[in-house]
């Protein structure tokens, strides 16, 4: 069936849904753009209930996807399930699949292999960006190395659903920015700034939670706190 078709159709997307997502797969990067995002109708998609989407297993994988759909956008979403999977083109990822690269070292600080773990938890610039993520949210995180590792800090995060939605929102976005970062880095005409990253980061996740979520966000106290919101 055309992937237009089931777009268009908002009733058998709770159906065929993961049809679509999985064409996005391998559409996830700094300078392309989703197939969902060229479709008019890409909000049909994301206003599907989330835990349907969220406990489906798309075809080839057996993870299912932890959707936050409130929080933030479909592209982030199936972004941060291949960080959970490990999925990334990602330098030791490219080496792993016989594809000749000059090196597998992290383009970031050149201090180990670039994997999904090294990238998103250990590295420099991940862990100094989640330090201050830490103390923009008010609460303490320990050293983190894995995907895993942080999945079991986050679930034992004592916080009010509502806040903890936006924190995984949050951490997704975190990636995103990351991962934009690395490929400008690798592919871009330029040096982007390190040091805007963060401000970035609460920037985008303010734009996409308030557009997104129920609420209304106030801009002065999301800069705080966002532990300081009424929800």
């Amino acid at each position: 069936m055309d992937w237009r078709v089931l777009v268009a159709s908002g009733q058998m997307i709770p159906l065929y849904g993961y049809r679509v997502i999985k064409l996005c797969l391998v559409i996830v990067g700094a300078f392309e753009q989703t197939l969902l995002e060229k479709s008019n109708s890409a909000k049909i998609i994301d206003d599907v209930n989330s835990a349907a989407l969220g406990s489906l297993m798309i075809d080839g994988f057996g993870a299912p996807i932890r959707w936050v759909s409130g929080e933030v956008l479909i592209k982030i979403n199936i972004m941060a399930w291949k960080v959970s999977l490990d999925k990334l083109s990602t330098r030791l990822n490219l080496s792993l699949r016989g594809i000749e690269i000059p090196t597998i070292t992290c383009p970031i600080c050149s201090c180990a292999g670039e994997s999904c773990s090294h990238l998103f938890f250990s590295c420099s610039m991940a862990r100094n960006i989640t330090t201050k993520l830490a103390r923009w949210w008010e609460f303490d995180c320990p050293d983190l190395f894995s995907y895993d590792d942080w999945l079991e800090w986050f679930h034992s995060l004592r916080l009010l659903k509502g806040f903890k939605d936006i924190l995984d929102g949050v951490f997704y976005v975190m990636w995103w920015v990351i991962w934009k970062y690395r490929n400008q880095t690798l592919f871009g005409s330029s040096q982007p700034r390190m040091d805007m990253l963060f401000d970035e980061i609460v920037l985008l996740s303010f734009t996409w939670c308030s557009n997104k979520c129920k609420n209304n966000f106030d801009w002065i106290f999301w800069m705080k706190c966002p532990r300081s919101l009424s929800l």
